[in-house]
């Protein structure tokens, strides 16, 4: 008859080009690699995983990192103003959380600096100050 199939009955053990027997645990052996590293190996995966999870929701996302927007005040309109920068992009700028003062006599026309956030949405800048630049 022919050939045995591998690792099974009649089949030859550690000639070269065999492949290798399963372990005793069912798992395979990696060539090259003992049997101890195997649970070394889950450790420090999941040492590393835990590490994510726990560093995870205090890490900056891009998305918090303030921008400076430098442009001309198109529009206001009640806790929004709509600038265009200088390369002629608009952006809509959420002006609640700046200080009245800023705001005070601000006009159409005005060319300001804008320091913000992009909203979570990426619809409009979230401004934290504005200076008018007179």
């Amino acid at each position: 008859m022919g050939d045995a199939a591998p690792g099974g009955p009649g089949a030859s053990r550690g000639g070269a080009g065999q492949p290798r027997p399963l372990a005793a645990s069912g798992n395979a052996i990696v060539p090259g690699m003992s049997r101890r590293a195997g649970p070394i190996v889950a450790l420090v995966s999941a040492a590393l995983l835990l590490g994510l999870v726990v560093t995870g929701p205090w890490t900056a996302r891009a998305d918090d990192l303030p921008i400076r927007y430098h442009g001309q005040v198109l529009w206001i309109a009640g806790a929004h103003v709509m600038l265009r920068d200088d390369d002629g992009w608009t952006y809509p700028v959420d002006v609640r959380r700046v200080s009245q003062d800023a705001l005070r006599g601000l006009r159409s026309g005005d060319w300001i600096t804008v320091v913000g956030i992009l909203s979570p949405s990426r619809s409009h800048v979230i401004a934290s100050s504005l200076r008018v630049d007179r």
